[in-house]
């Protein structure tokens, strides 16, 4: 019921701007940027005037990309050989954040030495560590679980990610992706 999408975040607190870039995992239904295809692109902006609004689009293409990609690195070039930067400084300056603070739900995929308690002991060790476990269910392979956890910081989730190291089997995180959540 998932798709895998290259999502890019910009998400503002009042710390400061936190940008992003990465692979996701995105609900096929109750999610708008589930059903983006081809070559479609779509921004999902969460307002507080007015609310969630969808701009979706056909994308230019590869080539249309890489020419505008290029074209941005002439300007720069052309600006740096005369002094003047660009692009130009915002208006009003937001700090970037170094680290994600976000809350953020994951996908992860772990391998376990295969044992009736491999998940129960998983979930114990995630939950001591901060992080909600929302469900945990066999892989395809054997000794293999898929996690879903709740929304947590990424540094609740390295917390209770290094927990696992003490569950007293051997536990390996093969893969790991953001997940969005349904908001339809």
């Amino acid at each position: 019921g998932f798709v895998i999408r290259l999502v890019a975040r910009a998400e503002r607190s009042e710390s400061g701007l936190e940008l992003s870039v990465r692979p996701t995992l995105v609900p096929r239904a109750g999610n708008p940027l589930g059903d983006v295809e081809g070559a479609d692109n779509a921004v999902l902006i969460d307002t507080d005037l007015a609310g969630r609004l969808l701009l979706r689009g056909r994308g230019a293409g590869a080539d249309a990309a890489a020419s505008a990609v290029l074209g941005d690195i002439v300007q720069v070039a052309r600006a740096r050989r005369e002094g003047r930067e660009v692009p130009q400084a915002p208006a009003a300056p937001v700090a970037v954040l170094a680290g994600g603070t976000a809350l953020r739900g994951a996908w992860l995929r772990v391998r376990v030495d295969a044992g009736a308690d491999a998940s129960t002991a998983v979930t114990e060790a995630l939950t001591k560590g901060g992080v909600a476990v929302e469900d945990v269910s066999p892989a395809g392979n054997g000794g293999e679980l898929v996690i879903l956890t709740g929304p947590a910081s990424p540094a609740t989730l390295t917390r209770g990610l290094a927990a696992l190291a003490n569950i007293g089997m051997r536990v390996e995180v093969v893969q790991q992706l953001d997940r969005l959540e349904a908001t339809a």
